[in-house]
């Protein structure tokens, strides 16, 4: 299994190394106590701190969601998936489910970067036309999927996005995103 350093960790820059929203301050000597006793940290570690309730569900995303632990590829078609996860919440436009549809034809090189454009344009317009929240939100998570940014920006935003769109069962939602990460890291 894939592993880092608490170095690693650190120079991640977690939150900044300042306060994050729930108050919680990742500083050097924080990240060295959290992983205290580990020569080496893998992606099960991480897990094991959100389970031990050490750290919230959105820092283990984080945690896991870096090269050392999935490739560019893998946090791509991850975007995708979590995206997927709540397209049905769109109502008909079949806009966003399109626009993951290229992203995954684009990681496969069947498509080009115009038409993945193309299709990030299409989800985007379906996200400002989407009526209600829930629908924008779910509208968005495809258009992130669908952006040609870094693999790792994707999957993060994609990830956030789609978890509130599950607002009432956002703990659910991240939980099985972690669960999601996990199944590709090992």
């Amino acid at each position: 299994m894939k592993s880092v350093t608490v170095e690693q960790v650190i120079a991640w820059k977690p939150c900044g190394l300042h306060e994050d929203d729930d108050g919680v301050n990742y500083t050097p000597q924080r990240i060295k106590h959290l992983f205290a006793g580990h020569e080496s940290l893998t992606a099960r570690d991480g897990v094991q701190l959100y389970h031990d309730g050490k750290i919230s569900a959105e820092d283990c995303v984080w945690y896991l969601l870096h090269n050392e632990f999935l490739s560019d590829r893998q946090m791509h078609l991850l975007a995708c998936d979590f995206a997927e996860a709540v397209v049905h919440l769109c109502g008909d436009d079949p806009r966003p489910q399109a626009a993951i549809d290229a992203k995954r034809a684009w990681v496969d090189g069947k498509i080009c970067d115009d038409e993945l454009a193309a299709a990030y344009a299409a989800a985007r317009a379906a996200a400002y036309a989407a009526a209600g929240d829930v629908a924008r939100a779910t509208a968005w998570a495809a258009a992130l999927a669908a952006a040609r940014v870094t693999a790792r920006a994707v999957a993060r935003a994609t990830a956030g996005v789609a978890a509130h769109a599950y607002a009432a069962d956002w703990a659910a939602a991240r939980a099985a995103q972690i669960k999601a990460i996990l199944a590709m890291v090992d």
